[in-house]
């Protein structure tokens, strides 16, 4: 059985793995949108797209281990 610290630890911790779970993809989306502004039309959609799953798989590792961890800390 749980102890009320274990309880708050395990929710702060899936907590902030949602947090940085929303912080990933809030960044990709930006790469997205900010290459659809900057350079417009379908070319600037298009180059965002490849962009932000560049950018994706480049933070896709560091941000699963730090998740991966805030889960699993309790």
């Amino acid at each position: 059985m749980r102890t009320r610290t274990d309880t708050i630890v395990f929710r702060l911790g899936f907590t902030l793995a949602v947090l940085v779970l929303a912080a990933f993809l809030a960044l990709i989306a930006t790469v997205v949108l900010a290459c659809g502004v900057i350079v417009g039309g379908p070319a600037g959609w298009a180059a965002g797209i490849v962009l932000g799953i560049v950018v994706a798989q480049v933070t896709r590792r560091p941000c699963g281990a730090l998740i991966g961890r805030l889960v699993a800390s309790v």
